[in-house]
């Protein structure tokens, strides 16, 4: 007697944005491995580099402008404040990124 098959699913998105998100804030005091071990590991549970790429965008989209807004809002001190804390971001984004885009490809 054969049984049927159980359809898998190759990916999960949502899971792997938020493993992503959670993790960077989890290990980003730890400058540029912290966010690359974050994005491996939600790169590996998406299963593909584009959806993974895609995932760590997410998150890094909504932090910057959050960033970008509270520095609009809060005067010319904040602003300059600001602009550093997405400089430093940025750094923190391609982080991400290149390790999502390893974790998707495995």
């Amino acid at each position: 007697m054969s049984y049927p098959a159980i359809p898998t699913r190759r990916g999960h998105f949502w899971t792997g944005a938020l493993v992503i998100f959670v993790g960077g804030l989890v290990l980003g005091f730890i400058p540029i491995i912290g966010p690359f071990i974050a994005g491996v590991i939600g790169g590996r549970i998406v299963g593909n580099t584009k959806g993974a790429l895609l995932a760590a965008l997410i998150p890094a989209i909504a932090v910057g402008l959050v960033a970008i807004l509270g520095a609009l809002a809060w005067g010319p001190f904040a602003a300059i404040a600001g602009v550093v804390a997405v400089v430093i971001y940025i750094f923190h984004i391609l982080a991400l990124l290149a390790g999502a885009a390893l974790g998707g490809a495995l």
